[in-house]
């Protein structure tokens, strides 16, 4: 599935975390290094398969323990408004008033 950065977010990497800033709220959350991986490959590459593969060859894990902590971290992302999937709101135009 792809995803993509939401419009109101602003990020930045810092060690082997990554700060993320809701400019909708003031609101910020660190990511943890695994979080961070799965951010980085969504940003970069911008679909969950590639998350997967990343925690893959970054931590040495197999397949299905990857995608069960890239889908679990993907949707805590998305639920929170910081990512947003194809077909998404911010991916349709579409948005809640």
């Amino acid at each position: 599935m792809r995803y993509e950065v939401a419009d109101h977010i602003r990020f930045s990497y810092w060690r082997d975390e990554v700060i993320v800033v809701d400019t909708n709220d003031g609101s910020f959350r660190f990511l943890n290094a695994t979080a961070a991986a799965i951010w980085e490959a969504i940003d970069s590459l911008g679909s969950s398969e590639a998350a997967t593969d990343a925690l893959c060859e970054l931590y040495g894990v197999g397949v299905a323990d990857a995608k069960l902590a890239v889908d679990t971290c993907l949707g805590q992302l998305e639920e929170l408004g910081s990512l947003v999937s194809e077909g998404g709101p911010a991916a349709s135009g579409v948005e809640d008033v």
